[in-house]
């Protein structure tokens, strides 16, 4: 007769803890992909998609987009559909590449709407700790100031579209002692802030 051995008994615990880990593993990762196959398989939706990392406060064209299918259990709720929703809008938030945009991806429609003759412009001024007291819808005066010393009011009364996050970066180039904010104007605003990209731009809240 074999004698009883308590570490043997440990061991076979062990053992079958362990197969028992592995069934259950296996189980969850064959569930996993159950679903992404199915998914895959199942309706389709074109989705626009970042072909490049997008920056926040750039105005989209054709070459940074494109639309690919994606499988419609997986398309986000607000997901653009069609080329011309993103073509020529600007973003208010870095879109990593691959990535759908969406609705919340760029400023409000609203804003860019025709009727009221607004185009967005993205202005880089020169303190930071500004955008603590601006947000969407906040009414703003520009000064631009020259480096001779002179200033020049470049835009009065102008709506706060969009407080880009994270990368200030932007198309204006970069500093570590400014900031980018996005402002909803009429085209003369418009043209002046972008002829004073050499001037230093002063907020005033309304």
């Amino acid at each position: 007769m074999k004698s009883f051995s308590v570490a043997g008994v440990i061991r076979f615990a062990r053992w079958h803890r362990f197969g028992l880990g592995l069934v259950a593993l296996a189980v969850a990762l064959l569930a996993g992909v159950t679903v992404i196959t199915n998914a895959i398989r199942g309706p389709s939706t074109p989705v626009v998609v970042a072909k490049i990392d997008i920056a926040p406060g750039v105005q989209v064209s054709g070459a940074e987009v494109a639309l690919v299918k994606w499988p419609s259990e997986l398309v986000p709720p607000d997901a653009l559909t069609t080329l011309e929703a993103a073509v020529g809008n600007i973003t208010v938030s870095r879109v990593a590449a691959g990535v759908p945009l969406t609705a919340s991806s760029f400023t409000a429609a609203a804003i860019r709407d025709d009727a009221v003759a607004e185009v967005l412009v993205p202005v880089r001024i020169r303190d930071p700790e500004m955008l603590q007291l601006l947000h969407p819808g906040t009414l703003v005066t520009l000064v631009g100031v020259a480096p001779e010393g002179y200033a020049e009011t470049l835009a009065t009364r102008v709506r706060v579209a969009a407080l880009p996050n994270g990368d200030n970066s932007g198309i204006l180039g970069s500093s570590n002692t400014s900031a980018l904010l996005i402002v909803a104007c009429n085209r003369s605003a418009a043209t002046a802030i972008a002829a004073a990209a050499e001037m230093t731009i002063v907020v005033i809240v309304e």
